[in-house]
């Protein structure tokens, strides 16, 4: 007997010699938001912050942990897209990835990208999660993804908005466009009540996710997304001769104008934005803004009647100005870089953003940080967001709306005390934090 315990003994002692090799917890996660059309949009500005921060987290603070990318072309520049480049190099060695080869737009045919790609990657890689940003794109819970797949690693799954379930609105391209889109829309979420944790930008998107689809409400956590540094005014000051040259290019120097950074869809309260602004210029007041500045894809550069449109919601945007007969008041940017925006947004009479249905509102955080005046919408996710830092208008009476709007601008001492609370609140929404309470759910997960 005393020869056997003591045979174990000397065996323990030499397996301590050769320690069990460290199995890190893989974590893919799907990059495609970097090249399709959401690469510009709120998606894509949410996956650069996030996933550059988790790939930090990953490889400069834990050893227990692997990540691996899933998108197009290949990971130099996935790594670039992110904002790595040259400071990156040393992660070519370390995150894996996987290539869907050429860019595809995010369409109904990401089903058979998955059944074709995803799935083949999956049950090999072997991940123990699985992080999508956007749900479109597909994910392992979908059923009949599922189906196929042998391995069946956790998912996490960020959720912007469910506005289109919501308002039924899918696209603005028709009634055929929107019905297919429509379903392929609910397709794709059919697979949310598996996953095992849901991110939402907002306590409204996360209420409408269980108010319309059947959630477990423990799976779904409010993280708040965060602003760049840049549009902090104190923090980070553009050169006075650049910020001329903007305003010079877009016709804008020496004049009062609201600013308007986001899409044309109705549901962002485009039309009321027109009519707001066509009782603003009825007042006739040299105090008023006498320019309304849109930015965006869907108008080409210019001012008035010179303004060309590149979709259905800009036709419908020029006609509706032009039968209100302020079309010559409107400015249109075209697309801006983030200097341009910030140079343009600095420079306004006021940030005007009446969405009815929003997921977060980068828009309004924006121009609280850069000490400009905020008019929002009093609906969806904005009195959350904006947290008495900005004016809330109801959009029930838009005379009324108008004169309250009218009211604020001509009060220089609410303006006054308006900046400083928006600031305040604007210094609250930070990228480290959504990356650090994502990671810390992320590893809850994988214990």
């Amino acid at each position: 007997m005393s020869f056997i315990i003591s045979n174990v003994i000397k065996y323990i002692r030499m397996g301590d010699l050769f320690q069990l090799p460290n199995i890190k917890k893989k974590i893919l996660i799907d990059s495609t938001f970097l090249f399709d059309q959401y690469s510009t949009r709120g998606i894509g500005r949410y996956g650069i912050e996030v996933v550059s921060r988790l790939i930090e987290i990953v490889y400069n603070k834990s050893e227990n942990y692997e990540i691996g990318l899933i998108g197009f072309l290949d990971l130099e520049s996935n790594l670039a897209k992110l904002g790595f480049s040259l400071s990156g190099k040393y992660l070519l060695s370390k995150v894996n990835f996987f290539s869907l080869e050429e860019i595809r737009l995010s369409t109904p045919k990401n089903i058979f990208d998955w059944m074709t790609k995803y799935v083949p990657i999956i049950n090999s890689y072997k991940p123990d999660l699985y992080f999508t940003l956007n749900f479109e794109r597909g994910y392992p819970t979908v059923p009949i993804i599922n189906k196929k797949l042998i391995i069946k690693p956790k998912t996490v799954l960020t959720i912007h908005d469910i506005i289109p379930v919501m308002i039924k609105k899918y696209s603005s391209k028709g009634v055929v466009h929107n019905y297919v889109k429509g379903a392929f829309y609910n397709f794709m979420l059919k697979g949310i009540d598996k996953v095992d944790l849901i991110i939402t930008p907002s306590e409204y998107t996360k209420n409408q996710i269980l108010k319309y689809k059947k959630v477990k409400e423990e799976k779904i956590s409010s993280i708040y997304n965060g602003i760049s540094d840049k549009f902090f005014i104190s923090k980070y000051q553009l050169d006075q001769n650049y910020i001329r040259s903007i305003l010079e290019k877009y016709g804008l120097l020496g004049e009062k104008y609201l600013f308007y950074d986001s899409g044309l869809e109705p549901s962002k309260g485009i039309n009321e934005l027109l009519l707001i602004f066509k009782y603003i210029l009825n007042a006739k007041s040299i105090t008023l803004p006498k320019k309304l500045v849109i930015t965006g894809k869907s108008l080409n550069k210019g001012i008035g009647s010179d303004i060309s449109s590149n979709d259905v919601l800009g036709d419908r945007f020029l006609n509706y100005a032009k039968k209100l007969g302020i079309l010559d008041n409107i400015c249109a940017t075209g697309y801006v870089t983030d200097e341009e925006l910030i140079a343009l947004l600095i420079n306004a009479t006021a940030h005007i953003y009446l969405s009815k249905n929003e997921g977060f509102g980068f828009g309004p955080v924006q121009a609280m940080a850069a000490e400009v005046p905020s008019i929002v919408y009093n609906g969806s996710c904005l009195p959350e967001i904006t947290q008495g830092g900005a004016l809330l208008v109801n959009l029930k009476d838009l005379s009324v709306s108008a004169r309250q709007i009218i009211n604020f601008l001509e009060d220089e001492k609410l303006i006054s005390e308006m900046k400083q609370k928006g600031l305040e609140v604007a210094q609250r929404y930070n990228w480290d934090n959504t990356a650090i309470n994502t990671w810390q759910l992320i590893q809850n997960l994988l214990e």
